[in-house]
């Protein structure tokens, strides 16, 4: 099953791939702080030299945090067809554990009954003595 599940994720697929950078794009991101001056490779006199989108940090801590959680559940969607196919198979060949069986029904419906008996006997012969 661990296998399956490998191969699939596998044979998913990558990363998109990264677009080409613009003419007038910035060439790296720069950080910005309150108070401070802004680089002289984005702005002369005021004016912007390159072309970017400042994001708020939080806005980008969420995203990384998304990013990071989303290939487990990428995992657990995956297993979960995994196992799904194997239980439609299991359905679809007619056979199932015992336990499901009427026999096996039967066995642990029996088993129980005499724990039961034997516990309760038990119990009642200690309160008459």
């Amino acid at each position: 099953m661990t296998w399956a599940l490998l191969c699939s994720m596998a044979l998913a697929g990558g990363l998109p791939e990264v677009p080409a950078p613009l003419a007038d794009e910035c060439p790296r991101s720069y950080p910005l702080q309150v108070g401070e001056l802004l680089d002289p490779a984005l702005a002369e006199g005021g004016a912007a030299l390159c072309r970017g989108v400042v994001v708020p940090t939080s806005k980008i801590a969420y995203l990384l945090k998304v990013e990071a959680e989303s290939p487990s559940w990428v995992a657990d969607i995956e297993l979960l067809k995994v196992q799904r196919a194997e239980l439609r198979g299991t359905i679809e060949d007619g056979r199932s554990p015992w336990v499901y069986r009427a026999q096996g029904a039967g066995v642990i419906g029996a088993v129980s009954l005499a724990l039961w008996v034997g516990w309760y006997t038990g119990f009642n012969a200690g309160a008459t003595q």
